[in-house]
């Protein structure tokens, strides 16, 4: 069962580089990851403390909103109680 598996999987592969390499579409892709590799090349990346400081600070603001939607859902609660008893 296993062997038949692996057959499947390398008869795709071949097919799929044959794809890449000989239709017009599989050579558009080809172009296009490459012009991709290009471009991700030229992004300047921000540094590591940049990151950990933004990551805390979305944290922290997700926390802060958190408490202030569950304060107001309890004050909404409280006010519906009152106005249906």
């Amino acid at each position: 069962m296993h062997d038949n598996a692996y057959a499947v999987w390398a008869l795709s592969g071949i097919c799929f580089f044959l794809y890449l390499r000989f239709a017009t579409q599989g050579n558009v892709f080809v172009e296009y990851v490459k012009a991709a590799k290009i471009e991700i090349s030229k992004v300047i990346w921000p540094q590591k403390d940049d990151v950990v400081r933004t990551t805390i600070a979305v944290g922290v603001a997700v926390v802060l909103f958190s408490i202030v939607i569950s304060f107001l859902d309890s004050l909404m609660v409280s006010f519906v109680g009152l106005i249906t008893g």
